[in-house]
């Protein structure tokens, strides 16, 4: 079984029978009564956009890009607040320990019921992940209407279609 249709050309090269292989996705795991206004109040983001980091805080998740990302960001729209959310790494921990701007907000691991506020909240998700095998949390964010910006990689690329949907980029802080 496979998220994608990359997965499955990947196996495929490694010889499985593509007869042996089935494509099943991923269904999202969302609240369909989430409310965003009661997270950015909880949070201080009031009406500002906000742009949201949703998963494990692995170097290869794009955390640390999407941080890095944000003073590029800001120079050009200074009201943007970055959010994000997930399980900490003691690497995650580190870096977030000398960020002082307000604008970033790091959250530990959460309920279901604050992941979907936060996902109903934001104005876009961006988790710019190097090595994913679907990459939920992009249709979990489409289930509130939200533009996803994820990783330029095939299983990504073969979920999120650039443009339409969303924008598939490399992780590189220094082109938004």
């Amino acid at each position: 079984l496979t998220m994608t249709e990359a997965e499955k050309a990947v196996l495929g090269s490694f010889g499985v029978p593509p007869e042996r292989v089935t494509v099943i996705g991923h269904g999202p795991t969302i609240l369909p009564d989430a409310n965003g206004a009661a997270f950015r109040a909880r949070y201080g983001i009031g009406d500002h956009p906000m742009v949201l980091f949703l998963g494990q805080k692995y170097r290869y998740k794009g955390y640390e890009a999407l941080l890095e990302a944000a003073h590029a960001v800001w120079s050009q729209r200074p009201q943007v607040r970055f959010v994000f959310v997930g399980p900490r790494t003691s690497e995650s921990e580190r870096v977030f320990s000398s960020v002082t701007d307000r604008r970033v907000i790091e959250l530990g691991s959460v309920s279901l019921e604050e992941k979907c506020d936060a996902l109903d909240a934001c104005s876009a998700l961006a988790m710019v992940s190097t090595q994913e095998s679907f990459g939920g949390v992009y249709v979990e964010a489409w289930m509130y209407g939200k533009p996803v910006v994820g990783g330029n990689i095939p299983s990504i690329a073969s979920v999120i279609d650039h443009g339409h949907n969303g924008l598939v980029v490399h992780q590189r802080p220094d082109v938004i």
